[in-house]
């Protein structure tokens, strides 16, 4: 009987250890979940910014070409 009861005890002792190491792993896991979170937010402002300079960049050759383009024809029809 008296070893039933230390194995009771040596389980009982595991549990407790056990519940422990669990409830460190949830705070990481929560931790890892807030920083991945913020990496996450922080790719999409990026990826948002990115988008606006690069079609502020397109917007900007479309004009150069379309302002070469008439420097072109007014060269030409002025140089006959």
């Amino acid at each position: 009987m008296k070893q039933l009861q230390s194995y009771i005890a040596n389980l009982e002792s595991q549990l407790k250890d056990l519940s422990v190491e669990n409830q460190r792993l949830l705070f990481s896991n929560d931790e890892r979940k807030k920083q991945l979170d913020e990496i996450a937010c922080k790719f999409h402002e990026v990826e948002e910014r990115h988008n606006i300079e690069a079609g502020e960049l397109k917007a900007q050759i479309e004009h150069y070409k379309a302002n070469h383009y008439v420097n072109l024809i007014f060269f030409v029809f002025f140089s006959n």
